[in-house]
């Protein structure tokens, strides 16, 4: 038999201190805080969990009952990182298109303005041979104005020598 604050080691509850008298004084007995509180072994603190954490109580599998609950918590993380992996993979995707789009874009207009470019540069090369041209024909011409005033010239002293 247990002694006074003793616990059984197959029970949870408490011994009363009183003995294990019930007091019947014409009313309802009132359990105090310290009789309501249960005092389970350390075996069962580690085993034992609310029903709502279990598949099926101790009593029904006749077993120590497994905790699902971290299980259940680590499937819905996972779930949750699945669908934000997806989430980000059709934004990522959907980026994607939109950079490949922009690449193009950029590559046709980088395109265009080199062809524009070398369109320009040709023309400004052709246009300093023309000037390069003129610039000699100018001087051409200079130098035969130069030659026919010298040729002038030389008839006015020729006439008025005469």
């Amino acid at each position: 038999m247990a002694n006074e604050g003793d616990v059984n080691a197959t029970s949870t509850t408490n011994v009363r201190p009183d003995g294990g008298k019930k007091n019947h004084k014409g009313k309802k007995h009132q359990k105090s805080n310290e009789e309501m509180l249960l005092d389970p072994t350390p075996s069962e603190v580690l085993t034992s969990h609310p029903h709502s954490t279990t598949e099926a109580s101790d009593d029904e599998l006749g077993e120590e009952a497994i905790d699902v609950t971290v299980r259940e918590e680590w499937i819905a993380r996972i779930e949750t990182v699945r669908q934000a992996v997806e989430i980000l993979d059709r934004r990522l995707n959907v980026a994607d298109g939109k950079f490949k789009t922009l690449e193009d874009f950029i590559l046709k207009e980088t395109d265009n303005i080199r062809k524009k470019l070398e369109g320009r540069q040709r023309a400004e090369f052709e246009m300093k041979e023309a000037i390069t041209f003129l610039e000699f024909r100018l001087m051409e011409a200079l130098s035969t104005i130069d030659t026919m005033k010298a040729e002038m010239k030389a008839l006015k002293e020729g006439v008025e020598a005469e």
